[in-house]
């Protein structure tokens, strides 16, 4: 049966696509979160600079800590993001791995066999896919808890009688 195999090789085939999608979706979730913080920054110390501009603006002591709080937060949400797009490894055929399926060892290798073996390395680059994927999905799912932080704290920092006098 020269078909055997054909779905489980099919399958693996679309994980490894899929996991390639995901490491790009996952990359440009990790630059809108730098993007989002940027953004956040950019209004938090431009209503600053503005209010402060005037000498009407008043921190309390909690309301300093709170905003200094929250800036830190969007810091350190800015880098997982960042990190998030980081470069991960994934294993791949060697170039000795394919040369090796071109030598008269394997060549003759009926198409079922063959099919197992590609199977096979394919399993490992998705395996080694995931791993990264994983870390990049980890690094967004922190960064956006630490927005949602800074978020909070800048709402306590309103709260913390934020004085215009």
């Amino acid at each position: 049966m020269a078909d055997q195999g054909t779905t489980y090789a099919a399958f693996i085939t679309r994980q490894a696509d899929a996991e390639l999608s995901r490491r790009e979706r996952l990359d440009a979730r990790g630059l809108g979160v730098v993007g989002t913080n940027g953004a956040l920054a950019t209004l938090v110390l431009g209503t600053l600079a503005a209010l402060k501009g005037t000498d009407k603006l008043v921190l309390t002591m909690w309301a300093q800590r709170s905003l200094a709080t929250a800036l830190l937060a969007l810091v350190r949400a800015a880098l997982m993001g960042v990190l998030a797009t980081q470069l991960r490894s994934y294993t791949v055929a060697s170039t000795e791995t394919m040369l090796d399926m071109l030598s008269s060892d394997h060549w003759g290798d009926t198409e079922v066999t063959a099919r197992g073996i590609c199977a096979k390395t394919t399993v490992n680059t998705v395996t080694t896919l995931r791993a990264g994927n994983e870390k990049k999905a980890f690094r967004i799912v922190v960064a956006v808890y630490l927005q949602l932080a800074a978020i909070a704290l800048l709402v306590a920092t309103a709260a913390f009688e934020v004085k215009v006098i």
